[in-house]
């Protein structure tokens, strides 16, 4: 990535709905630069347009990270059935002290006591589960990841 991928890059993750001919006045090139510039970004995978929920706006109030390990199953297969789950937002297979987080999303107390005491008691290869309740976000930002060229 050149800097004006770089700087394009940067304009759409403040507003990916910018209009091509805005993006272009900013940059100080064409409309059909922008155009062809997104394009191959998008086609290389090195650029991604996505709609981002709010958790509270999708009714999901209370956020939980999960601290979780695992025994006689690979932890692959169990962080695929994590992932599979409608409440899971992230699984990740992590080094120190769990095997997997997970962060889930739910609407109410009664949900989260469900995912806690049977949905992921039955998954089989997971020996402990260590959750904790989000008390309030400070940062989330999906859509920051720096570039390099």
């Amino acid at each position: 990535m050149d800097d004006l991928d770089l700087a394009l890059a940067a304009l759409l993750q403040e507003d990916a709905r910018v209009p091509t001919v805005d993006l272009a006045q900013a940059l100080g090139v064409t409309r059909h630069t922008v155009t062809k510039r997104m394009e191959r970004l998008l086609d290389d995978g090195r650029l991604h347009l996505l709609a981002e929920t709010d958790f509270q706006a999708a009714g999901k109030d209370y956020i939980l990270v999960l601290g979780l390990n695992c025994e006689n199953h690979p932890v692959k297969g169990v962080a695929e059935q994590l992932a599979g789950l409608e409440e899971t937002l992230v699984v990740t297979a992590v080094t120190g002290r769990f095997d997997l987080e997970v962060v889930a999303a739910v609407e109410t107390l009664e949900a989260m006591s469900h995912l806690l005491t049977v949905t992921v008691p039955a998954i089989p290869g997971i020996t402990s589960c260590s959750p904790s309740l989000c008390l309030d976000i400070v940062k989330f930002e999906s859509n920051k990841v720096p570039f390099r060229s």
